[in-house]
């Protein structure tokens, strides 16, 4: 029996979830190079991506069914499931529309670009309706009084200044250690 090459992905998942697909129409089907990409992506132009082969006879109904267009699936699919930030209220004006802060994203590039692995806090939340920004804390009632809200905020103003001091005399040790590395 032989195989013929029914088409080919750059992400070796998505290749395992038409494999799937196609075996649970009957259809037997084989991923070939799923491995190497897995291992090497940045193989995976050079090689032809991971190939989902079928028998030469399944062919023409193989590429039928992974034509087929199930976004009609997806619409049935639980609202919430959809919207990742919609069990978060903004507790200033009640919206549902609010978004994760971009600062972890910014860390975690300085982080990149410097080599030191910097630590970052709890996610932050921005509401897209008044722009108001908050952290969401677990585990603790909801109902907060306003002085002990402000006070917490005052004590993480403040606390912000020495955690930067630190990280950016940590970084300075660590430029200097290479440097003296490198001197010898």
């Amino acid at each position: 029996m032989s195989f013929i090459t029914v088409r080919s992905y750059r992400d070796p998942i998505e290749a395992e979830l038409d494999r799937a697909r196609l075996e649970s129409e009957g259809i037997a089907s084989v991923i070939i190079d799923d491995e190497l990409i897995a291992m090497q992506w940045d193989l995976s132009f050079a090689v032809g991506g991971a190939k989902l082969k079928v028998a030469e006879m399944d062919r023409v109904r193989a590429s039928e069914i992974l034509g087929e267009d199930r976004s009609e699936d997806l619409a049935s699919l639980p609202e919430f499931l959809s919207a990742p930030g919609a069990e978060v209220q903004c507790p200033d004006c009640g919206s549902l529309e609010v978004e994760a802060s971009s600062a972890r994203r910014r860390w975690a590039a300085l982080s990149l670009l410097s080599g030191v692995p910097l630590l970052f806090g709890r996610r932050e939340w921005v509401c897209r309706v008044c722009r108001h920004a908050w952290r969401r804390r677990t585990g603790r009632s909801t109902e907060t009084s306003a002085r002990t809200l402000e006070a917490e905020r005052q004590v993480q103003q403040r606390s912000g200044l020495p955690t930067l001091l630190i990280a950016f005399m940590v970084l300075l040790g660590v430029i200097f250690l290479v440097n003296v590395r490198i001197g010898q």
